[in-house]
């Protein structure tokens, strides 16, 4: 989603646009309504949000399957360890 005010119809941005939206107005240009304007950027921040909401979903699952793996490195790691502890007894004796 990007921050620059416009018209949704006619794709107005400058200073007479912004002006007469934010004054409650409607589009200097093609007449589009001002609650009609409002509502278009409350859908796109929405889908904005959800597209959010579903990378940051995406992002918390790799990071626990990457824990996980990482726990599973480590236990391997720590059972190498003790099978060389066991084969350096072995041969030292």
């Amino acid at each position: 989603m990007t921050d620059k005010i416009e018209c949704p119809a006619c794709e107005a941005n400058d200073f007479a646009f912004v002006s007469e939206f934010r004054e409650g107005g409607p589009c200097p240009y093609c007449g589009l309504p001002n609650d009609a304007i409002g509502e278009v950027f409350r859908a796109r921040k929405a889908h904005a949000d959800e597209q959010l909401i579903k990378k940051y979903t995406e992002a918390v699952q790799r990071a626990e399957r990457a824990e996980e793996q990482l726990a599973y490195i480590q236990r391997q790691a720590e059972e190498a360890k003790s099978c060389l502890d066991v084969a350096s007894r072995e041969w030292s004796t």
